[in-house]
């Protein structure tokens, strides 16, 4: 077999090339390049980081991150090579970089993919944070999307060359398909806004992030007058900006509509380069002991899948895991997935839910909404797109907003002075017998459909119990917790693909059930109360009993289950302690709640005022 420097040197003779031009073109010093061809004690092999460079530079059909093109770089003692080169110009004549990043070690990236990571509207992920307010219970976990999203090119490429080096892979995946894929995981969270995923599918303040639509935000990030949009246009046409959008719009029920829905398996279905990513990265720096084995990525290949519910046959090309060797069932393969899938639970159990998160998270929300009923044009969601600096801006501009609850509710977050449960619903999969799961999904529903709702419900509570503004918190997400349904395909006896939780005789769908049964139960509402307050204690049973009035639902903190007097009584009884010159008698206060109860029936309207009272007591004793 011929080593490398031969190659080279045939390469150099069929192309009339002399050593000093091939080293210019390979980006190494001239000295290097001759000591390759060298004989002797003076000869040396080329190192791993230069065989890569050669080996893509005479192979760039099994390296497509590089082609020959862009390898073409200025000689190293060159003037050319001294002047600073311009990421802003589309003509510049512009290196292929590689980044160094703690999990995914080396990213190496395109002249077009430069350009885009140069723009404002990518340069902000900088300044939001992966896992939003989880820093407060893991210090450690501040890492931002902006590296989440190079981490997630980087993992697309290491399946790209796995899938292309699988000798069983029937399709290999071409350089214009390759350049697609490396951009759509690039992009895949630009939309973010500052806490993110906390706003949106925690607090249902704003659309979630990929939602596609007129004026959403992907025609902000990625239209055709918008920054990235142009970049993407100037590097690689206007139709290539369009095939980025399609891709990273369509919905996950018509993948299958796409020319190659296997980009978008690669990108963001359930085993994917976002997943892979961030399970990394997340457990890194949140400082978890656990990890998975990435080896299981070789038994990825593209295959023809049958579309599921069509009339007549038809076919698309997928990403799928193959499950055999030699006939045999590869069970570490089956193993690792599920490992990854049990994996991706536990991050959602220790961090992403965490209690503590969850009472920083509630918090957050409670400001953010408080800013948007006081000065909704200055927390719109068009302004947090805008915000450069991201988590941080946002804090900042709520502390300055002057909106009270706002400004309390930052103060408190600054010194981690946490809210404290009173009152907790949590998931109980439905039965015949138990229907209570309708009821939570009722309110669930009711908060999602009007987040005012929510905040209204806030302030009764408080005034009912004669407690200040921003004292009273519910916490309340979306049922489904986030949770990405499993559809990875996988290869099978006879060539069959089936999804994996179908795998016959391996208890895949039994465990998968399992997995998704219990991401389920990590949904909590929560009823939220400011500590510190006078007499907490005694506000904090009347709190609870208030929500299980108005909610109908047992509370799950067992040591706040008393059922204290109605809220009007309680109510009547503190304003005549307060009255104390005008001496109401027990009569009075009994008549008092009979008059009152005809127009406050429930929690959700406001408590009669101290004068209105004084009227009635009035009223009362001219009668007499």
């Amino acid at each position: 077999m011929k080593s490398l420097p031969d190659e080279l040197e045939k390469y150099m003779q069929q192309q009339g090339l002399s050593r000093k031009e091939i080293a210019s073109k390979l980006g190494v010093p001239y000295k290097t390049a001759q000591c390759w061809f060298a004989k002797g004690k003076s000869h040396y092999d080329p190192s791993p980081e230069n065989q890569l460079k050669i080996k893509r530079f005479l192979h760039p059909e099994t390296h497509p991150t590089l082609n020959a093109v862009e390898l073409q770089q200025p000689d190293a003692n060159s003037e050319e090579s001294n002047r600073s080169v311009s990421m802003t110009t589309p003509t510049a004549k512009l290196r292929n970089k590689t980044l160094r990043d703690p999990i995914q070690v080396d990213i190496e990236l395109t002249p077009l993919e430069i350009r885009v990571i140069d723009t404002l509207d990518f340069q902000r992920l900088r300044y939001i944070k992966q896992l939003g307010t989880a820093s407060y219970v893991f210090p450690g976990a501040t890492h931002t999307r902006f590296e989440h999203s190079l981490g997630t090119l980087a993992a697309a490429q290491i399946m790209i060359a796995s899938i292309n080096n699988n000798p069983d892979n029937q399709l290999p995946i071409e350089l214009d398909v390759v350049k697609l894929i490396r951009m759509c995981a690039l992009l895949h969270d630009v939309t973010h806004i500052p806490f993110g995923h906390t706003l949106e599918d925690e607090g249902f303040l704003f659309d979630r992030h990929d939602k596609t639509g007129k004026n959403s935000r992907w025609e902000k990030f990625l239209g055709p007058s918008s920054d990235i949009g142009r970049r993407l246009t100037e590097g690689e046409g206007e139709e290539f900006r369009q095939k980025v959008v399609k891709y990273l719009t369509t919905s996950r029920n018509q993948v299958h509509t796409l020319e190659h829905p296997y980009v978008v398996d690669i990108v963001g279905n359930t085993v994917c380069a976002d997943l892979i990513d961030y399970l990394a990265r997340d457990t890194t720096y949140a400082g978890l002991k656990e990890t998975f084995d990435p080896r299981f990525l070789k038994s990825l290949l593209i295959a023809s899948y049958e579309i599921p519910g069509k009339p007549e046959k038809s076919f698309k090309n997928r990403l799928v895991i193959s499950l055999l060797k030699d006939n045999r069932v590869r069970r570490d393969v089956i193993s690792e997935v599920m490992h990854l899938l049990r994996l991706r639970y536990s991050l959602a159990e220790k961090v992403y839910y965490h209690h503590a998160k969850i009472k920083a998270s509630a918090m957050l929300i409670e400001a953010v909404q408080a800013g948007l009923i006081s000065k909704p044009a200055d927390f719109s969601e068009t302004k947090l797109c805008e915000m450069k600096f991201g988590d941080s801006e946002l804090l900042v501009r709520l502390m300055d907003s002057k909106v009270p609850i706002a400004t309390k509710m930052v103060d408190k977050l600054i010194t981690r002075a946490l809210y404290k449960p009173v009152y907790m619903l949590t998931y109980s999969a439905p039965t015949t017998e138990d229907t209570s799961w309708n009821e939570k999904v009722a309110i669930i529903e009711g908060f999602r459909e009007n987040h005012k709702k929510r905040f209204e419900l806030e302030r009764k509570l408080e005034q009912w119990n004669r407690l200040p503004e921003g004292s009273v918190i519910i916490y309340c997400p979306t049922e489904d917790m986030n949770l990405k349904q499993i559809k990875t395909l996988c290869l099978w006896r006879d060539g069959e693909i089936k999804p994996l939780i179908e795998i016959p005789g391996e208890k895949l769908e039994s465990e998968a059930k399992s997995i998704n049964e219990a991401h389920k139960e990590l949904w909590k509402l929560y009823v939220l109360l400011e500590r510190g307050l006078p007499k907490e204690q005694e506000i904090i049973h009347h709190l609870a009993s208030d929500c299980l009035r108005e909610f109908s639902l047992s509370n799950c903190i067992a040591e706040f289950r008393t059922v204290e007097k109605p809220p009007l009584e309680r109510y009547i009884e503190d304003w005549a302690k307060s009255r104390s010159d005008l001496n109401v008698t027990i009569t009075e206060k009994d008549q008092l709640i009979g008059v009152r109860s005809r127009y406050t029936e429930r929690l959700t309207q406001t408590p009669p005022s101290y004068k209105d009272l004084e009227k009635d007591l009035s009223d009362i004793r001219r009668v007499k």
